[in-house]
């Protein structure tokens, strides 16, 4: 079961990605593997690419928004899942959902996905 952001606000964790690859000619799924290779690790039990941010600053936002431009232009199926903080992870921590929630509140009136948005 995946926990929701509310019932883990009160411990730190990160936000786990997983992108699962869409099929394409020998070419593009060069390309998108490649991008997908610079981006994140892949995981040959489950066949997907996974990564996880801790912190929206400028790595972590340009991360975020180059998985999804893959996804917007190989039709990868992106997930964001936020998860208690792996014993072994050396990055920075969400303590809170505030930091996330401004972020979407501040463009919500924009009328654009989480994907679009650019940096600041």
């Amino acid at each position: 079961m995946t926990p929701s952001p509310r019932s883990i606000a009160t411990t730190p964790w990160v936000l786990e990605i997983t992108i699962a690859a869409a099929r394409a000619a020998d070419e593009q799924w060069d390309e998108q593997r490649n991008k997908l290779r610079s981006l994140a690790q892949y995981d040959p039990k489950t066949h997907t690419w996974w990564t996880r941010i801790g912190a929206l600053d400028l790595a972590g936002i340009e991360r975020l928004q180059s998985l999804l431009d893959v996804a917007r232009i190989y039709g990868t199926h992106v997930t964001l899942t936020p998860v208690k903080v792996p014993s072994n992870w050396p990055g920075p921590v969400f303590t809170d959902n505030a930091e996330i929630a401004n972020i979407v509140n501040a463009h919500h009136d924009e009328n654009r996905a989480i994907g679009e948005l650019p940096l600041p």
